[in-house]
């Protein structure tokens, strides 16, 4: 019996597949530029709210806010 050489299909990352798609529509710069920015703050205010210990709840009550709210905003 031959042996059969398995391929792995190409791997694509997502922003890879969908700048070949979408990458000259007008805009698509500007809102990669800001959805990337938004996630950024995304983490960081997730990394931050860990790193002193607070739940969401917590930190909701802290800012005056909500815990849906800051769940919002780490997503």
């Amino acid at each position: 019996m031959a042996s059969r050489k398995t391929q792995k299909p190409p791997r694509n990352d997502a922003l890879n597949v969908m700048t070949k798609m979408f990458g000259s529509a007008p805009g698509w710069e500007k809102g990669v530029a800001d959805a990337t920015a938004a996630a950024e703050i995304a983490e960081e205010v997730h990394a931050l709210r860990e790193r002193h210990g607070l739940t969401q709840l917590g930190l909701a009550t802290l800012i005056g806010s909500s815990q849906s709210a800051v769940a919002r905003m780490e997503d």
